[in-house]
């Protein structure tokens, strides 16, 4: 049976050995050398892991599964990296045409309203005139 100083060994060496794998990583890729990881277990988490800047979670409690998510969120992270410049432009194009079709949009309805409201003035005036007219 395991106590307290055992099960944070355990923990200890799992972290440690994550450490030792990111840095076999960051050799094997010539890259990520800004990253580092976090191993925080958490059964009831519903990700295996994610990339929050330069800090690589790692919530698997498994150590297999711990590697195994490293990989892969390393592995996300450099091809996230190769991504990026395509997202910041296809991004920054959405926001240039929202902003080209609200004005335009804002131009059309200001013209309705300026229709609408000529249409609605014109036969009061005529009723007004007309109520004046009758004896």
């Amino acid at each position: 049976m395991r106590g307290k100083s055992g099960r944070k060994r355990e923990c200890e060496d799992i972290a440690d050995f994550l450490r030792r794998e990111l840095t076999q990583l960051k050799q094997i890729f010539g890259q990520g050398y800004e990253l580092e990881v976090i191993w925080a277990p958490n059964e009831n988490s519903d990700l295996s892991g994610e990339v929050k800047g330069t800090r690589l979670y790692i919530y698997e409690p498994d150590r297999e599964k711990a590697l195994q998510t490293l990989v892969h969120e390393f592995l996300d992270y450099l091809i996230s990296r190769i991504i990026e410049p395509y997202r910041d432009v296809t991004n920054k194009l959405i926001s240039l045409i929202n902003e080209y079709a609200y004005q335009r949009k804002e131009q059309t309805i200001e013209s309705l309203t300026k229709v609408v409201l000529r249409t609605l003035v014109i036969p009061r005036n005529d009723l007004s005139n007309e109520r004046r007219a009758k004896p």
